[in-house]
């Protein structure tokens, strides 16, 4: 474990965060892989639900703000960002799905342009 947190600290924040949403529920536990399957079926599923991380990141968020934890939610949106490389203040021009899937994303959570500004600007 230590030697993953050198190399990405940003995803091992998410898994450890996942772990933690997965005790919260025991024993009724709900793997990732189930609502994966269950999209899949429904016919549900969008571009951005295909992504692993994005699923962690839903449900992680769905448990921090079950238990009332907006520091942390706060935290594992950046991360995630972070982790998507996507850079909202600098690609201005790129216009793929994930572009436009992470600002819709960042227009919800309301973050103003400098604090996206701050996130692009850590080497990662």
């Amino acid at each position: 474990m230590y030697k993953k947190i050198d190399l990405d600290p940003y995803k091992t924040i998410l898994k450890i965060l996942l772990l933690e949403s997965y005790l919260y529920e025991n024993p009724n536990i709900k793997l990732l892989a189930i609502d994966f399957k269950k999209y899949l079926h429904d016919g549900s599923i969008t571009s951005l639900e295909l992504d692993s991380y994005y699923m962690m990141l839903k449900k992680i968020t769905i448990y921090l703000i079950k238990i009332g934890d907006l520091k942390r939610l706060d935290l594992i949106r950046k991360c995630f960002y972070i982790k998507t490389r996507v850079k909202l203040s600098i690609n201005k021009k790129i216009c793929n799905w994930q572009y436009y899937e992470i600002n819709i994303l960042v227009k919800n959570w309301k973050w103003n342009f400098n604090k996206i500004k701050y996130l692009d600007n850590i080497k990662y």
